[in-house]
């Protein structure tokens, strides 16, 4: 469930990049097809749209940065201290109480 909704979230706003790019391509295709009055309105909305999707993908990249970030936090913190504390403590002690006593005579 939760892969799902993650896959969810990171591709719907690149979906919507895309689009708005590819209504961007379309727009300035169809630009000569127009009558001169409606070509002006077709380039502003080409570059509303194309300025949209780079806000969006700016935002996007941001988000993955942070992301990274707080996974390599997590790496850092919480990863060393936890294995390495659980691995000293049921190796390490284990078999130090494991052991016969040592004799204080060579």
């Amino acid at each position: 469930m939760g892969g799902g909704l993650f896959a969810l979230a990171t591709a719907a706003p690149l979906l919507l990049v895309d689009g708005l790019f590819l209504l961007t391509v379309l727009l300035y295709l169809m630009a000569p097809l127009l009558p001169q009055n409606r070509l002006v309105l077709v380039q502003a909305l080409a570059k509303a749209g194309y300025g949209l999707a780079m806000v969006v993908g700016g935002v996007l990249v941001a988000l993955a940065g942070l992301a990274t970030l707080l996974a390599l936090l997590t790496l850092l913190f919480a990863f060393p201290f936890g294995t390495l504390y659980y691995f000293i403590e049921y190796n390490c002690a284990s078999a130090a109480l494991a052991a016969p006593p040592r004799s204080p005579m060579p």
